[in-house]
């Protein structure tokens, strides 16, 4: 999972990949999903895939198919782009194997429909030729792949990739070492990005901030009694205890007490 800061690439670099697996693996089938379709469509169908194929892949000629949604290379191989609140559509591409999927914007995902579509992640591939010599293998693997910006610990994506526990349980991974995470944040593509973008990170709040310019997860939750601006002091330094203490409320002779 690449998870990180607004612009900073993660779906550009995650599509890149996918295309190079689809050329590294005639006839296969790839699918990136987002929660909506029409977001689908708007960011990945008409703006990053192109870019991707436009500035990585400039020789490569592929056929869009504007009828199902999906890219067809001179291989045979195919990438599909849905949105998992179609069931319809859902079901139709769910009807298929793949050897890649990719869950963009996973924050917005739930984790019941990312069970669901693992569940087509099972296309046996064999690789071209040459790109089995020069690796030793014959198959192309399996891959998931998810990005996000970092919503609260309470996600199932922090559940998975950082605790190593199945979501919804308390369950440990059996594979952990298979789901792995990388932080990639807005400095590190600020070449492809304007100046003032980065002023407008930096006027955004504490939580916003934490989330869209440092990539990181929040402990915030709804509901909680301090903001990320109340537990720290105006030098910066983290107020003690302020993790640590819970406070709860009690009603006393109709009265409420906080204990």
């Amino acid at each position: 999972m690449l998870r990180g800061g607004s612009r900073s690439g993660k779906t550009f670099l995650l599509c890149r990949a996918i295309v190079q697996r689809a050329i590294n693996a005639p006839a296969s089938r790839h699918a990136i999903f987002r929660f909506r379709f029409n977001h689908a469509k708007t960011s990945i169908w008409a703006d990053t895939l192109p870019k991707v194929l436009k500035l990585c892949f400039p020789t490569l000629r592929v056929r869009f198919d504007k009828t199902d949604f999906y890219v067809e290379l001179p291989n045979g191989s195919q990438i599909w782009i849905a949105g998992l609140d179609d069931k319809e559509r859902v079901e139709k591409i769910l009807g298929a194997e793949y050897a890649t999927l990719y869950f963009n914007e996973s924050s917005q995902i739930p984790w019941g429909s990312i069970e669901t579509a693992m569940s087509r992640l099972a296309q046996k591939c064999p690789l071209d030729p040459a790109i089995a010599q020069a690796t030793g293998r014959e198959y192309l693997s399996l891959k998931a792949y998810f990005d996000c910006n970092p919503p609260s610990k309470l996600h199932w994506s922090f559940v998975l990739f950082r605790s190593k526990m199945k979501p919804g349980t308390k369950e440990a991974l059996s594979d952990p070492d298979n789901y792995v995470e990388m932080k990639i944040n807005p400095d590190d593509n600020r070449d492809n990005l304007p100046e003032e973008y980065f002023e407008v990170l930096d006027g955004m709040s504490a939580a916003k901030r934490l989330r869209f310019k440092d990539g990181e997860w929040a402990s915030e939750v709804n509901g909680a009694l301090w903001a990320l601006e109340d537990r720290k002091t105006d030098d910066g330094a983290v107020i003690p205890g302020i993790d640590r203490f819970r406070a709860s409320l009690a009603w006393v002779k109709d009265k409420p007490v906080v204990r």
